[in-house]
């Protein structure tokens, strides 16, 4: 039986095969994949074209922009910079990485300006360019803890905001009626603010409930377009810079309001976002073009750097205020940050205080004091309220007290939601400000005229600027200010050469001359001709004495009252000079952070003696206004070449207190009148000739009058060991005390030879009768006494511890420290005891009555310094022992005979 055929199989297999249905369907398939290839190589060649044409229009629309436009940075983006990388597998496509670059810069013409903030996109063949069209970007802000503050949260602040911005929303639709916009036309009568003394009116109109009129805020509206109603004042595209295809986008959904920082409490900011169709339609272009270039790019990732472009923004944006006609952007009240602000009044104290040293830190914590404060002034009148309350229901003037509550915490953010800065975001604040204007300032420094040039040199900032390889790239910063202190010029330089100052002094020039300026008459580099008049001054002074004294303002209050001082102005410093003439030397020291080299050195040197009524405290604030260290680590007083004229004339018994004026002083000593009636004027850079001459003549006179005074003899000096002669007259005075003590003549005597000395009758030196004089001890004999009350160090009554005063002692030989005694002065006022022999002395051996303790308690009393004596010198008393034997027997027999007599006998 043979083999049969198989069931199915054509009687001749190589007959050709009739197509079916599902082979058109694939030939229909690749006919449409070789449609598409060709679309897209068409596609690409029209890119190819198009980035040449994009790139010549783009530089010519920077370049012209930034002649014309005075707000923009100068440096635009003239193409798109991008950096791909393409891998598959381990092999580099750098052929397919290129088309995705080219494909990419096509989309750029003649109106695109610049791009707006880069971002990263990741591409793949399956992923799609996506356009971030928000415009709630930048960095965080630094506000509290918190990340966001607008009004997703629950609260009264937040349903308020919310429910006033949908309502500002419906009034602004063309479909609304104009005759039903009664919140906007609050608005529009208060300046386009709606005030919180509304708030509680319009919650019950928005059908909100009710709350305490302490939690509502007032409320900014920025609607430029409606504002004005101006096709001009229609915000322009911060992409490219046009507002002929910019038409409003309506209110976020999902953000209401921007909260802002001012200086008592917060407010709000409410606008609407705008879409430029011309920059959407080119975002959309590049979108295309990508999903292309990505299809062409099989299983071939690609990571790159792109500049998005935005045409989706809001009418506050930054970018655009500068732009509105007739300078109308500067009227937003705010500068603003990612997703806070900072109101401009809070901005504009940041300059000016922070220029003087205060800190960011600082001003946060001056912002959290006015806020609680306010916050505190509510909590107060609140209370009160609710007494008021309470008090009409006890009368019966309200049917039933309501239940009312505290307003509660500062931070509670379902109530006050009181929000304070930190210093960081203060500094943030503060910055970005900055970084706004700076080509304005810029520009703002070219038209400042400079007739003198004052050049110096830092090296701290460069020091810390920029290193490489541990060492710093640049020498020193150098800075140039005009005759008013303001910065002229400023550049780093490399080395200590001049020929680097060359190219910015040739710019100068060229400004200069550009802006018919006059010439730059005075050059001075580091203050030099401060130093160079110190240094001639210093070769020029006759002695070591010099006159100092300072200027500056007061600082009064609303009643006249001087509260502070301000910034030293004038430092005035007199001297002599060889031909015996006194010469002044005026410094302006207004204007500058720290004092010149030469003077800061000259007011530091001790070889000088720097003579001045209460010159010490103009030294302190010397040292202090200009951070002089050397200064301000030494207590002016105690150096020894400073001389305060008040107690310098003090101890010389010329004043009998240190509290004196420089016109005093100078009627006692030189006899003469100065005039004191511009000492509270105003100090200024430029003076007037009377004002020169008056700070001139104070500084003269403080000099002559501490030479009167030096001629005169120290009346708290002591007498020396080698002046303790034989012979000398000596005045007695006070071991202690004050210095009108201290200069106050006790009594008038005669140091005597004698060696052993003998106390007189009836009283003891600490219990020994005879002594012997030694180191630091003198015997005086007393001629005249002026403080009969005067105790006498280590006298006593015999068996007793009273104290014994000179009109006890009376006129003999007392045994005195050579602390007490000074070389004798002539004076002309009579003594109070003309001779001490007047004075009849207590009877030997007899005590002191109650009469007199009585006396003599009714004297001054002067502290016994002696009990406190080194033991070296207590040594050098010795104690002759026969004679106090026989001492002993004499007093024995006269107390024998004074048994029988009484004290009126005495």
């Amino acid at each position: 039986m043979g083999r049969g055929r198989p069931p199915g199989r054509p009687d001749n297999p190589y007959k050709k095969r009739t197509r079916t249905e599902t082979d058109a369907k694939k030939d229909a398939r690749l006919e449409k994949m070789a449609q598409t290839r060709r679309e897209k190589g068409a596609k690409k060649k029209a890119a190819a074209d198009a980035k040449k044409a994009a790139a010549e229009l783009q530089a010519r629309a920077d370049k012209e922009r930034a002649k014309n436009n005075f707000f923009l940075p100068q440096n635009s983006n003239a193409s798109l910079r991008e950096n791909v990388q393409v891998q598959a597998g381990s092999v580099v496509d750098t052929v397919q990485a290129d088309s995705i670059v080219q494909l990419q810069q096509n989309v750029q013409d003649e109106e695109m300006s610049q791009t707006a903030t880069s971002t990263t996109v990741e591409v793949t063949v399956e992923g799609e360019f996506i356009v971030d069209n928000d415009d709630e970007d930048g960095a965080s802000d630094v506000i509290g803890e918190e990340d966001d503050y607008n009004s997703k949260d629950e609260g009264v602040q937040q349903d308020y905001i919310k429910a006033v911005q949908m309502r500002i929303r419906d009034e602004v639709s063309k479909n609304h009626p104009t005759t039903d916009t009664w919140l906007l036309n609050i608005a529009k009568k208060n300046g386009w603010w709606i005030p919180k003394e509304y708030a509680s009116w319009i919650a019950k109109k928005l059908n909100l409930s009710r709350s305490y009129s302490a939690y509502y805020r007032d409320v900014y509206i920025w609607l430029p377009d409606i504002r004005w109603n101006d096709v001009d004042c229609m915000p322009c595209c911060p992409t490219c810079k046009c507002n002929q295809q910019v038409s409003n986008m309506g209110f976020h959904a999902n953000h209401f309001g921007r909260l802002i920082v001012g200086l008592t409490e917060t407010y709000y900011v409410i606008t609407r976002r705008y879409r430029c169709y011309s920059c959407m339609r080119k975002s959309n272009d590049l979108s295309l073009t990508l999903d292309e270039v990505c299809a062409q790019v099989d299983g071939v990732s690609a990571e790159r750097t792109v500049d998005k472009i935005q045409y989706n923004f809001m009418g506050w944006d930054e970018r655009i205020l500068p732009l509105y006609p007739l300078g109308r952007g500067s009227e937003f009240p705010a500068v603003l940050t990612w997703r806070a602000g900072v109101d401009k009044k809070v901005v504009a104290m940041m300059r000016p205080l922070f220029d003087k040293g205060f800190k960011p830190e600082s001003m946060a914590n001056m912002l959290m004091e006015l806020h609680t404060l306010e916050f505190t002034k509510k909590c107060i009148r609140h209370e009160y309220e609710i007494k008021g309350k309470r008090n009409q229901a006890a009368f019966g003037l309200l049917a039933s007290a309501t239940k009312d509550e505290l307003l509660g915490d500062f931070a509670d953010k379902k109530k006050y939601n009181g929000v304070l800065p930190t210093g960081k975001y203060l500094e943030h604040v503060y910055i970005k400000q900055g970084e706004s204007i700076r080509h304005h300032l810029y520009r703002e420094v070219k038209k400042r005229d400079a007739d003198v040039l004052m050049i110096d040199v830092s090296y701290k900032e460069a020091k810390a600027l920029c290193q490489y390889k541990g060492k710093p790239v640049f020498k020193g910063l150098v800075t140039a200010m005009n005759q008013y202190g303001e910065v002229r010029l400023q550049f780093h330089v490399y080395t200590d050469s001049h020929e680097q100052m060359l190219s910015a002094l040739q710019a100068f020039e060229k400004t200069r001359t550009t802006m018919g300026f006059s010439g730059v008459s005075h050059v001075a580099h580091g203050n030099a001709e401060i130093n160079r008049v110190v240094s001639a001054m210093r070769e020029e002074i006759k002695g070591d004495a010099v006159g100092l004294d300072a200027e500056w303002n007061r600082i009064l209050n609303a009643q006249g009252i001087q509260i502070g001082r301000g910034h030293i102005k004038w430092i005035q410093i007199a001297y002599l000079n060889h031909d015996d003439k006194i010469r002044v030397l005026l410094s302006c020291v207004g204007d500058l952070k720290e004092l010149p080299t030469m003077l800061k050195d000259f007011l530091c040197d001790t070889e000088f003696r720097f003579a001045g009524n209460q010159v010490s405290g103009d030294l302190k604030y010397i040292g202090s206004d200009f951070g002089v260290e050397e200064i301000k680590s030494t207590v002016q007083k105690t150096r020894e070449n400073v001389v305060n004229l008040g107690k310098f004339a003090q101890v010389r018994d010329v004043v009998p207190s240190s509290s004196v004026s420089l016109r005093q002083l100078c009627e006692l000593t030189l006899g003469c009148t100065i005039d004191k009636s511009l000492q509270t004027s105003t100090w200024t850079k430029d003076l007037p000739d009377d004002q020169k001459r008056y700070i001139a003549v104070d500084a003269a006179v403080s000099l002559e009058v501490f030479e009167k005074l030096d001629k005169l003899t120290d009346v708290s000096a002591r007498l020396s060991e080698i002046d303790a002669k034989e012979g000398a007259v000596v005045d007695v005075v006070p071991p202690n005390g004050s210095c009108a003590s201290l200069a106050t003549r006790s009594a008038t005597g005669t140091i005597v030879g004698t060696r052993h000395y003998v106390r007189p009758v009836g009283y003891s030196i600490l219990g020994k009768r005879s002594a012997t004089v030694g180191k630091r001890m003198y015997v005086v004999k007393v001629d005249h006494i002026h403080a009969p009350g005067l105790v006498v160090p280590r006298y006593r009554y015999k068996n007793s511890k009273t104290p014994v005063t000179l009109a006890n002692l009376g006129a003999n030989e007392i045994l005195l420290p050579i602390e007490m005694l000074v070389s004798h002065i002539q004076r002309e006022d009579p003594p109070i005891v003309e001779r001490v022999g007047g004075i009849t002395a207590p009877s030997l051996g007899t005590e002191v009555t109650s009469t007199r303790r009585s006396e003599r308690g009714s004297v001054p009393r002067v502290r016994n310094p002696i009990d406190g004596y080194e033991t070296e010198e207590e040594e050098e008393i010795v104690v002759d022992e026969e004679f106090d034997t026989e001492w002993e027997a004499l007093e024995a027999k006269i107390d024998e005979a004074m048994k029988d007599l009484t004290t009126e006998d005495i």
